[in-house]
């Protein structure tokens, strides 16, 4: 079934994101309606990945068979990925930490991470597919799973991830648990996405923003929330990332401008070295990862500061640090022409970069990344949704 989304696009007022870029969509947009039976290779991978979305069922918070310690289960509850039973304990307690090695069993007894992950990211996929195509089934999808998480009370999440990244034996919560919510922002616009189709009724959009301003609070006074504000590797750079996303979307621009103001010296100039390494990152034993893995938050900060007035692009540290360091350090080792000289103990991807190295040439300029992006792998290069939402 076809909805008036291709109209609605073109004749209202374009949605209010933040992250995107509505001229991308609409170009998107029109592109698809151009020739809808042979869709650009971005357009046919998002609409599949759509159609994947369509048949994954939604989950819950409420799917857990454990209690978390508050004895409610509309709490999220998760236990730290990287953390094992100790095999010198009978008990295993307290788990010790073995860093980038995942302890994939937990997401069978806690599965809220897990749950919580495959919705994000699958509303970010249905929203630009339902705008793009004019398929109603991608939008009436993603308000089901908006439903189910934030609205209906049966099974609402508590706004809160007061018991995430728990370490048996040792805490019931940690300030770290905030980074299993870093999908947030592109989830922020895919919600008002939703809205300028009119896919979500008042008594939705009201119940949607009452939770993102219920969390932006708990984000900013809760104990795990100001102790993960002064973290000062990823898990702060994307706490800052959430915080500035829920301010733009809650209509709190001063909040967002004074973040970001802040993450000019307590990110960009802390974090990165003036030949463009990030310690904290490269320090871990998945360097690679972890520093391309931040360069995105900062990245992500960096286009809110468009929507604030203020310019982390070009902001330059004392040490002279920046982004664009960052990125021009990174991008020969993520597109494997040279080799990772520091721990990675996983392989990684290419394809993880190619949404980052796409936004850097639309941000410095075509010349200083061309070869790099010629040698990504042409498929993903052509076929990733950067091209759509960017």
């Amino acid at each position: 079934m076809l909805c008036a989304s291709a109209t609605r696009a073109q004749n209202s007022a374009p949605p209010a994101i933040q992250l995107w870029s509505i001229e991308s969509l609409q170009n998107a947009l029109e592109r698809y309606h151009g020739r809808p039976d042979q869709p650009d290779p971005d357009i046919a991978h998002l609409l599949a990945d759509a159609r994947a979305a369509m048949q994954r069922p939604i989950g819950s918070v409420m799917e857990k068979k454990t209690f978390p310690p508050s004895g409610d289960k509309h709490d999220y509850m998760s236990v730290a990925i990287y953390f094992w039973p100790d095999p010198t304990k009978r008990d295993g307690l307290p788990y010790i930490n073995r860093d980038g090695v995942r302890n994939e069993s937990l997401k069978t007894e806690f599965p809220d991470a897990d749950n919580l992950e495959k919705m994000m990211r699958g509303v970010a996929t249905l929203a630009p597919a339902a705008f793009i195509s004019g398929d109603s089934n991608f939008a009436d999808k993603a308000v089901q799973a908006l439903r189910i998480w934030f609205v209906d009370p049966a099974t609402r999440i508590n706004p809160n991830l007061q018991f995430a990244q728990a370490r048996p034996g040792r805490d019931a919560g940690t300030p770290q648990g905030t980074i299993e919510i870093h999908w947030l922002p592109d989830f922020l616009d895919s919600i008002k996405l939703l809205e300028s189709m009119g896919a979500l009724n008042d008594g939705e959009k009201d119940a949607m923003h009452s939770w993102m301003r219920e969390f932006l609070a708990w984000l900013r006074t809760s104990k795990q929330g100001v102790a993960a504000a002064h973290l000062p590797n990823n898990i702060g750079t994307y706490y800052d990332a959430d915080v500035v996303g829920l301010a733009l979307f809650c209509g709190d621009v001063a909040l967002a401008k004074s973040a970001l103001d802040k993450t000019k010296t307590t990110r960009i100039a802390a974090q990165i070295s003036s030949d463009g390494q990030q310690p904290l990152e490269t320090e871990r034993t998945k360097g690679l990862g972890y520093s391309i893995f931040n360069l995105e938050a900062l990245m992500t900060l960096a286009r809110y500061g468009e929507s604030a007035g203020v310019d982390l692009w070009n902001y330059r540290g004392p040490r002279g640090g920046s982004i664009k360091a960052a990125i021009d350090f990174i991008a020969p080792f993520a597109v494997r022409e040279k080799q990772w000289p520091l721990k990675q103990i996983e392989d990684y991807n290419p394809q993880n970069f190619v949404s980052l190295l796409y936004r850097a040439r639309k941000v410095y300029g075509e010349a200083p990344y061309a070869k790099y992006w010629n040698e990504l792998p042409a498929q993903p290069r052509t076929a990733d949704r950067c091209h759509i939402v960017y």
